[in-house]
């Protein structure tokens, strides 16, 4: 065997076992990443579950109050038919004085 072959060698052992020593104390490189790339997954999935929960409560809310808006529309628009149709405003103040308005007025 040559010298140059042991030098190697012994640099190889010596490189290895500190990238061992590194890795035991520190952890891969490699599996840090991966771990990370991970949680980055798992928080988008977090948020993204919660713009979704967010959308369907607002949008159940929004129809809620839509079909609240239509139905007091459609009880007014029935109460307005049930008290004939609606006066004008100089028939209003005519009945409350007991006076007719010039009809500019």
């Amino acid at each position: 065997m040559n010298i140059s072959s042991l030098v190697i060698g012994q640099m190889q052992n010596t490189l290895g076992e500190h990238y061992t020593a590194i890795q035991s104390r520190y952890g891969d490189p490699r599996v840090y990443a991966s771990q990370e790339e991970q949680m980055r997954r798992d928080q988008a999935a977090v948020m993204h579950a919660r713009s979704k929960k967010t959308e369907t409560l607002l949008e159940d809310a929004y129809t809620r109050q839509k079909e609240r808006n239509r139905a007091s529309h459609g009880d007014r628009f029935k109460r307005r038919s049930e008290n004939g149709r609606p006066r004008s405003s100089a028939e209003r103040v005519q009945r409350q004085t007991g006076e007719p308005q010039p009809a500019g007025s």
